[in-house]
C-alpha cells in the first residue's frame, strides 16, 4: 500500500526516536562513568538502555526488511529507497525475541546476558545508509525534520568513525 508524502513526513519521527534508542546502550557506555551512581542505579540504567536497544534493534531490523505491510512502516514505504533488507541473523533475531518476550529455560544457564558489542553496532549502517538517503532525496531543507535528521545522521557518523566501522 501507498503512503502519501505527508504520512511518510509524519513517520520520520518515530523512525528516528527508534534509531535513538538503538543506541541508547552505546551512549550508556559513555556516559556510565561520568554520572555518579551506585551500583544498584548502574545496573538499573543499564539494564533499562539494553532492554531499550534490543527493541528498537528488533523495530528496526523490520523496517529494513523488502516486505511493505498495511500496518507497519517500512524503509520499501519511501519512494526510490533501495532498502537492503534485514540486519540481524536469524539466531540473533530469535535470541532477541526470546530474551524480551519470554521466560525460557535458558535463563538458567546463562543469567546474565552477554550481548555482544556487534549486535549493538548492527543497525548502525542501515540507519547512516537511510538517513543519507532521506538528506539527499526525500527531505528538503525547509522540512521540520531535515535537521534532527541531520543532527542524528552526524552523531551516528562520529560514532562510527571512533569505531572504525566508516
Amino acid at each position: 500500500m501507498s503512503r502519501s508524502r505527508s504520512e511518510l513526513h509524519d513517520a520520520l519521527v518515530h523512525v528516528r526516536y527508534t534509531i535513538d534508542q538503538s543506541i541508547s546502550t552505546l551512549y550508556w557506555g559513555v556516559l556510565e562513568s561520568k554520572l555518579p551512581l551506585d551500583g544498584m542505579q548502574r545496573a538499573i540504567f543499564a539494564n533499562a538502555c539494553i532492554e531499550s536497544t534490543l527493541v528498537s534493534l528488533r523495530i528496526l531490523n523490520e523496517f529494513f526488511t523488502r516486505e511493505k505491510t498495511k500496518d507497519r512502516i517500512t524503509a520499501s514505504h519511501y519512494p526510490g529507497y533501495r532498502t537492503p533488507g534485514p540486519f540481524l541473523s536469524k539466531p540473533d533475531l530469535q535470541r532477541i525475541n526470546d530474551h524480551l518476550a519470554h521466560l525460557t529455560w535458558q535463563r538458567l544457564t546463562k543469567p546474565a546476558a552477554q550481548w555482544p558489542h556487534r549486535l549493538f553496532l548492527s543497525a548502525l549502517i542501515p540507519c547512516q545508509h537511510f538517513l543519507h538517503y532521506l538528506l539527499r532525496e526525500f527531505l528538503s531543507p525547509a522540512d521540520r525534520e531535515h535537521a534532527p535528521i541531520s543532527q542524528e545522521l552526524y552523531a551516528i557518523e562520529q560514532f562510527l568513525q571512533r569505531v572504525h566501522m566508516a
